[in-house]
């Protein structure tokens, strides 16, 4: 499977709000094609809060062959100290054959 991924993003309100758009360009192995995007905001609410949140409308990669998928994500982010951050997530996807909701918890050290 070959994917493409361009992307391009910006920043507005002095860099507290991020705006992103990516192109998504996938081919299995028999030569199946398929586009699709993901579209996404940051937004800095405080030094230490964050939020995010999306749409994508993008092809998955399922034991080889692609499925069209739709999701809609968000979560937050909050540093509570200098190198660690905890962070949050949902996302609701829709397939052809199932939707399901994923949930994410997660700390990050930096060091």
């Amino acid at each position: 499977v070959t994917t493409v991924s361009p992307w391009v993003q910006g920043y507005v309100l002095d860099g507290r709000l991020g705006l992103s758009a990516r192109w998504v360009h996938a081919e299995d192995d028999i030569g199946t094609r398929a586009d699709g995007y993901v579209l996404r905001a940051d937004l800095a609410v405080t030094q230490r809060f964050n939020v995010f949140g999306g749409y994508a409308d993008a092809p998955e990669i399922s034991d080889g062959t692609l499925v069209p998928t739709r999701t809609v994500f968000g979560g937050v982010s909050f540093d509570v100290t200098d190198p660690l951050t905890l962070r949050a997530s949902i996302a609701h996807e829709q397939r052809p054959t199932f939707d399901r909701t994923i949930f994410g918890l997660g700390l990050t050290a930096r060091f």
